[in-house]
């Protein structure tokens, strides 16, 4: 097996990188993706086991964890110690006395809105500073206090987010600014604001983008081959029969990429101006809403002729059979064991496991391979197609679980 030799400052970024893993973090890796975040740094590796790794890894980072610790607290220290000298020369100049005392005087005391708690903090040092030097003093420790509660609130994730929110309305501010002396201050303490942000998450987002990019390999690497070219024909020949409807839920299932419950019950499918496409509304996992009283319209591809998947819609609710039910718990107490027993007949015919579940994944893998443009992202296209929006790429990462050999 080959080694990988790291240069000492490779090696020693790889071990800050290391040390931005927590124990929990670590011991819910598995021991491959342990492996390949402490390759080039940890010999020997196929002779621990996990515990062994995780304390191995822990050991090696302490150093650089402690003095990221130490690091912080002295940055927090120097925080209150300049908040504090700040206090005291606005108490004697100037009233009200404190940031806090001006969101007394605005009528926000006690907020919880961290957005609102920066720019009642900004405003009032655009005010009240003495010269653009204090300024920026005071508009750099209302940054640094805001990115050090957010470090030890949040999860890297969660920061991210709350800064991207903290952009936007900081630039709504700076647009509804006009061009007035006390307005130029404000934007000088904005701009300056959003400086330091910047330069203070530059290593968090770092991390982030270097977590992001393990986990999609991981996903990759964990793929499983499946043919589906055969097993979208057998799906065909099921809506064009219409012998079974448990096939035909199935065959709905392959071709559109809806759920069961969507396909049996609460979904609604119709014709499109997008060739090869339906317009579907009904998604019975929507934020803000119950299952199945979405009213949002996607426009999907399918995989079949649509003409021939709203027939077998047709046919599941035809009046003298309706095999198609009213709500998703009907559906779930009548149709999941049955289906479950068919997924057997079919993962046999594919030659791989598979649940009904599955199948959604399988769409959604056998789309973005055959209709993509080269410029589609995976993550993206995936949720925009399956119904999550484009930027919801956590919840379409767990759909990548196939790869399609055909």
């Amino acid at each position: 097996m080959s080694t990988t030799t790291l240069t000492a400052p490779e090696r020693q970024a790889k071990l800050e990188t290391l040390a931005t893993f927590d124990r929990i973090t670590l011991d819910g890796s598995t021991v491959k993706e342990l492996r390949e975040l402490a390759r080039g740094v940890v010999t020997n590796m196929t002779k621990l086991n996990k515990v062994e790794f995780v304390d191995h890894i822990t050991d090696l980072t302490a150093d650089i964890r402690e003095a990221n610790r130490i690091a912080l607290e002295v940055a927090a220290l120097e925080v209150a110690e300049t908040r504090e000298r700040n206090m005291e020369l606005e108490a004697a100049n100037l009233t009200p006395a404190t940031p806090e005392g001006y969101r007394v005087a605005l009528g926000i005391e006690g907020t919880n809105d961290t957005i609102e708690t920066v720019k009642t903090e900004l405003d009032y040092v655009a005010r009240t500073a003495s010269d653009r030097e204090q300024l920026i003093e005071l508009v750099d420790n209302i940054a640094f206090k805001y990115c050090f509660e957010q470090r030890v609130s949040y999860q890297p994730t969660t920061r991210k987010s709350n800064a991207t929110k903290m952009y936007k309305a900081l630039d709504i501010w700076l647009e509804s600014l006009s061009g007035n002396h006390a307005d130029d201050d404000r934007k000088t303490a904005v701009v300056r604001f959003k400086k330091m942000m910047g330069t203070l998450y530059y290593q968090q987002n770092i991390d982030i983008a270097v977590s992001y990019k393990a986990k999609v390999k991981t996903r990759i690497d964990g793929r499983r081959d499946i043919s589906a070219q055969p097993l979208i024909d057998r799906a065909i020949s099921e809506l064009e029969n219409l012998s079974d409807h448990r096939n035909v839920a199935i065959a709905l299932a392959i071709v559109t990429g809806r759920r069961m419950a969507e396909i049996l019950a609460v979904g609604r499918f119709e014709l499109s101006s997008t060739e090869g496409h339906l317009l579907f509304t009904g998604q019975s996992k929507t934020r803000g809403s119950t299952a199945g009283n979405s009213t949002e319209v996607f426009d999907i591809p399918v995989l079949a002729e649509p003409e021939l998947i709203l027939k077998a819609i047709e046919y599941l609710d035809n009046d003298s059979d309706k095999y198609r039910l009213e709500t998703t718990e009907e559906v779930n107490k009548k149709y999941s064991k049955s289906l479950s027993r068919k997924m057997v007949e079919w993962s046999t015919f594919a030659g791989v496991t598979m649940e009904f579940k599955s199948l959604r994944a399988l769409y959604a893998s056998v789309c973005f391979e055959r209709l993509a443009t080269d410029t589609d992202n995976e993550n993206s296209y995936f949720a925009s197609i399956l119904g999550h929006g484009e930027k919801d790429i956590t919840t379409a990462f767990s759909y990548m679980v196939w790869n399609i050999i055909d």
